[in-house]
């Protein structure tokens, strides 16, 4: 039984191994030498002096990628905006955690404005800067998941990184030309 069930977890993992090769889109920065993968298939919009392409990426060869059936050359580029995953989870928290504040606030105030006793000032006083937290977290979680990161020409290098046709042994960062 172990033998079967490693086996196919081995085989399992070989499939995803193999399924998971593709190029990548690689953006260098051209001062600190920081650098940026984008797998191919990844969503991003991509400025150029004529147009704006959004959608999934695929890379034709070295100098060119495709979005929604438009061939781009990678000197083209004026700038290219992608956005992670981990920014969309985290704006959606922080949005759905700064709706509740919010709501909550809104709650408190609407509750306590109407009594006419000194309890009503101490809700209300209470219920201001929660509502004003709340719409706080909700235009900081909103902001995150929507604007992502802007890689300009005149900071960055784009480059291709052909996964499949790379040599066994490790390739040097200052060989690759872009």
């Amino acid at each position: 039984m172990k033998t079967y069930l490693l086996s196919i977890i081995l085989i399992l993992y070989a499939v995803y191994n193999v399924s998971c090769q593709q190029d990548l889109l690689l953006i260098k920065h051209k001062d600190n030498e920081k650098e940026r993968l984008i797998r191919e298939g990844n969503n991003i919009r991509v400025h150029t002096k004529d147009q704006v392409l959004k959608g999934k990426f695929e890379i034709v060869n070295d100098s060119v990628i495709r979005i929604s059936g438009n061939n781009i050359l990678l000197p083209e580029i004026q700038k290219i905006r992608t956005k992670s995953l981990a920014s969309k989870i985290a704006g959606g928290t922080l949005t759905g955690v700064g709706t509740i504040f919010l709501g909550t606030g809104t709650y408190i105030f609407l509750n306590f404005i109407n009594d006419d006793n000194w309890v009503s000032i101490i809700g209300i006083v209470i219920a201001i800067p929660i509502a004003m937290v709340g719409v706080i977290f909700t235009t900081s979680g909103l902001m995150l998941a929507t604007i992502g990161k802007n890689y300009r020409h005149e900071l960055w290098n784009y480059g291709v990184v052909r996964v499949n046709t790379m040599p066994e042994k490790p390739v040097d960062k200052n060989q690759i030309n872009i």
